[in-house]
């Protein structure tokens, strides 16, 4: 018999929509499906399911109605915390010629006509969000009157008409136990709706039930109903996002009023690829034994498969693995607010740094969260996952924390400038293990600086092309001085010009360092995140927690004492010092050299650091372990390189660079606020094109 299928929130998930055609039957004039919104964003395929849902309807206009909900939405899909359609679009279609977002631009007008609810068979209403918020009633003809609707969902304010609000309430409004209306925490405008509200409602239109979607019900059995069993709200997305663990549920509504939930738990694309999604059968053709012979079969196959797939995500490697999932999640989170707000957050720790040493307390870090950015997210729990705190002292880097989350530029036409940090890390990565060739200062100078100790733009090309390969053009290498410039700060030397070899060195050790944390970390800290590593070398032995500590706090001392800080003075300084420790003036240090250097420093900062690192600490066995750190060729002896490499904090804030810290402002701007800009480009687009035809129609009327 006929039947028509209501599928709730699907959100890019292919697999469950594909897993629903297996189990229910694909579209067909007597198997219909009412799509009740919410296919774009969250997950990666919303561009195939459009594709296949436009299909059916092309083949069979009257066997798919797909209906808004609050994700189909121009703005909305851009947005960073619950968007992601525009992405997808835009990285399956490309942004060569515009063809991404001209594609893009033909979904938001589908989604501008959309249609908003649907009345079934006069008895039941279907609605993504939920019901009006208006006390006079006329829900229904309100939305009637929504007729030039936009590809964006308007807000919901003081100065909205009656027909918006209806609009925004049936996107984005939610159930309630309580009577009557009260604000929705969702967002500001947004409500929540009563029992009373939907016995009314039903009343007034001579209607028995409402159908709708938006949330994963709290049950997480993909349908709940509320409201005396008058209101259901069905949920299709099984395992949301790969988090919510949660069951998936389509709606069957036959002849007569009867409502029949069918649960889901959607296997994975491949897995998907073991079953047959049959054709729609012949009814005439085919005896009714046979199709409800076949239709058994696949629910037989469907439970077997999904209680395999139940069973994994119980195990301990599927517990493990949705735990990893979810904490990914909050630490993308995380990252957002931190790279909003880190000017604050800067300013707040800074106070908290009276002696201005760049570290603080666990307690001020964690306080400093809770106050800047609040308490959405388990701050304490997060620092023993990015390990924020020193293993020994544990009092925490701020400026290496902020550091490690930023907004950069990706991609593009021409890959953005990371090639040169990364190729300038690279550089210094093999300086380091060809110590033997270029170890002592004498040789480094030779090496880099032609005998006068200044490096020209040619004896740096020269340098680059003997140690990266001759590929390196004068063009790219003219980028990498460049490059180098952004990390010098308050004077960087204009490119072109000579600078000294240890400046040089001292600027390219900031490079490496930041390569190295990126790759070590990459992927653990999410999107918009870029983590990083101070102290000990990366390639060498992982040191303990008094070695870390050691190498974090006097690296900072020693750049921070001198003219605030900038890369000329720092680099001066670690010369001076490396210098005044070679007693016998090889050009490099001998074991006993570095732990006198070390023990020296102790005792000289011992007002500045931590108890744990008196210079009695430094005990013969932890100053092995530290020579053994920072002697990344093992050869028992310490050159200048090494020496930087050890002591030198990744960020050194003020040495990152006028130009880096304003680039970084800027992304941070656009990032955030990306989806007003990009509208706003959009009305000065429209605008401009409507003013250019006006002109040349030679005073005409403009459309």
């Amino acid at each position: 018999e006929p039947q028509l299928n209501v599928v709730g929130d699907t959100h890019g998930q292919l697999a469950d929509v594909l897993w629903i055609f297996y189990k229910i039957g694909v579209p067909s004039p007597t198997n219909r499906y009412l799509i009740n919104g919410d296919i774009c964003d969250r997950g990666t395929h919303a561009t195939e399911i459009w594709a296949l849902l436009l299909a059916f309807m092309c083949v069979w206009p009257e066997a798919v109605s797909v209906q808004r909900g609050n994700h189909e939405d121009r703005l909305l899909n851009m947005d960073f915390n619950c968007g992601g359609f525009y992405d997808e679009v835009i990285s399956k279609y490309g942004r060569v010629n515009g063809t991404g977002a001209l594609v893009y631009e033909k979904f938001a007008r589908l989604f501008a006509r959309l249609p908003l609810a649907t009345v079934v068979d006069s008895q039941i209403f279907v609605v993504h969000g939920g019901l009006s918020r208006n006390p006079a009633g006329g829900f229904l003809r309100l939305l009637g009157a929504s007729r030039n609707r936009a590809p964006e969902i308007p807000a919901a304010s003081a100065y909205s008409s009656a027909v918006d609000l209806a609009f925004v309430d049936a996107m984005w409004a939610d159930p309630q136990d309580a009577p009557r209306v009260a604000p929705n925490p969702r967002g500001a405008g947004l409500i929540s709706f009563g029992p009373d509200v939907t016995a009314r409602f039903l009343a007034e239109n001579g209607l028995g039930l409402v159908i709708r979607s938006h949330q994963v019900p709290p049950n997480n059995e993909g349908y709940c109903v509320m409201h005396n069993g008058k209101l259901i709200t069905v949920f299709s997305a099984s395992n949301y996002c790969g988090l919510t663990g949660n069951t998936g549920a389509v709606l069957v509504l036959r002849p007569g009023g009867t409502v029949e939930p069918t649960l889901h738990w959607a296997p994975p694309l491949e897995r998907l690829a073991e079953v047959a999604i049959e054709p729609p059968e012949d009814a005439a053709a085919t005896p009714a034994a046979v199709r409800r012979g076949r239709a058994l079969q696949r629910q037989n196959t469907a439970g077997a498969v999904e209680n395999q797939l139940k069973q994994a995500e119980a195990s301990p490697k599927g517990t493990s693995d949705r735990a990893g999932r979810l904490e990914r999640e909050v630490l993308r989170g995380a990252a957002r607010l931190i790279v909003e707000r880190k000017q604050a957050l800067f300013s707040y720790w800074e106070e908290c740094d009276r002696l201005k040493k760049g570290f603080i307390s666990q307690a001020a870090w964690d306080e400093g969260l809770r106050v800047v950015l609040g308490d959405s997210i388990p701050w304490k729990a997060m620092g023993r996952t990015l390990r924020v705190d020193d293993s020994l002292t544990r009092d925490v880097d701020y400026r290496r924390f902020l550091g490690r989350f930023r907004v950069v530029v990706v991609g593009g036409m021409a890959g953005g400038d990371r090639w040169a940090e990364e190729l300038l890390g690279r550089f210094y990565g093999r300086l380091l293990a060809l110590k033997g060739d270029a170890g002592s200062l004498e040789e480094l100078e030779g090496f880099l600086g032609g005998g006068d100790g200044k490096v020209s733009p040619a004896d740096a090309l020269e340098a680059f092309r003997w140690v990266l390969g001759n590929y390196i053009t004068e063009e790219q290498a003219t980028a990498l001085l460049r490059t180098l410039a952004a990390h010098a700060a308050p004077d960087p030397s204009p490119v072109g010009r000579s600078i000294g070899v240890f400046e040089f060195l001292s600027r390219l050790d900031v490079c490496f360092q930041h390569q190295a944390g990126v790759v070590k970390h990459q992927g653990a800290a999410g999107a918009g995140t870029t983590g990083t590593t101070a102290g000990a070398a990366v390639p060498g032995k992982e040191p303990s927690p008094w070695a870390r500590s050691v190498l974090s706090h006097l690296g900072r001392l020693l750049w921070m004492e001198d003219a605030e800080g900038s890369p000329k003075a720092g680099s001066a300084r670690m010369l001076e010092v490396f210098r005044y420790f070679d007693q016998d003036k090889d050009g490099l240090l001998q074991r006993e050299e570095f732990a006198q250097a070390v023990k020296t420093l102790l005792a000289e900062y011992r007002e500045s650091l931590p108890d744990v690192l008196a210079a009695d600490t430094a005990s013969d066995e932890r100053i092995s372990e530290l020579v053994s750190c920072v002697d990344l060729s093992g050869d028992g002896l310490v050159n200048y390189l090494e020496f930087l490499h050890a002591f030198q904090p990744v960020d050194r804030t003020p040495g990152r660079g006028l130009q880096t810290d304003l680039m970084e402002q800027i992304c941070t701007t656009i990032w955030t606020n990306k989806p007003s800009l990009l509208r706003t480009m959009q009305i000065l687009e429209e605008s401009g094109g409507a003013g250019a035809g006006a002109g040349a129609g030679g005073g005409g009327g403009g459309e």
